[in-house]
Order: C-alpha cells, then structure tokens, then sequence
C-alpha cells in the first residue's frame, strides 16, 4: 500500500516537472536528438527500465545509471561516459541520493 503511495508521488513530480518544462522553456520535443532519444529509449526498455514520462532527461538519468552499472565506475564518471553517447542541448544536475558528499 505504502509502494502506490510513493509512486503516485513520484508520477506526480515527474508529470509537473515535464509541465514546468514545456511550460517554461516552450521545449515541445526532445532536446536530444529525436532519433538517438528513440533508440537509446527502447535499448533501455529492452533492459527493463521503466519510463513514466516522455523526456529526454528521464532518458538521461536511465543512461547513466545503467552505464554506471555496466562500466561499474562512480557516479561523476558514469555522467561524462553517457553523456559523450548523446548529442544536443541540455544541462543537468545529477545528485546520488546513496552518497551525496563523494560522487567523482
């Protein structure tokens, strides 16, 4: 029962951040490359990771998680490895919740 609770809320933050984007960055499609956003969204489905919105930063954060899980290095390393697979716009912040205080 707890579990729902917590994924309804994550839905929920997830779903107002993609408003907050479009909204406020007027940003109606992808910011990485429409193509490569495809591609590296189904080779993670097929990987079994769970998409809960249409964004390319939510294809980011599964990118980089599953290269610091295949490459088995640390958080810091896992973001510059993904995102050299990636082309386009953004910016990102990436946190680790496990370890806040050490993540090169």
């Amino acid at each position: 029962m707890k579990s729902n609770f917590i994924k309804k809320n994550y839905l929920e933050k997830i779903k107002k951040i993609q408003a907050h984007n479009n909204l406020y960055y007027n940003k109606s499609k992808p910011t990485i490359a429409d193509q490569e956003y495809d591609v590296l969204k189904k080779e993670l489905i097929k990987r079994e990771y769970t998409f809960y919105s249409e964004t390319d930063s939510e294809v980011l954060i599964n990118l980089i998680e599953e290269t610091q899980k295949q490459e088995q290095v640390k958080l810091g390393k896992a973001v510059q490895i993904a995102l050299n697979q990636v082309v386009g716009a953004y910016g990102i912040v990436v946190f680790d919740r496990k370890n806040l205080m050490n993540w090169s």
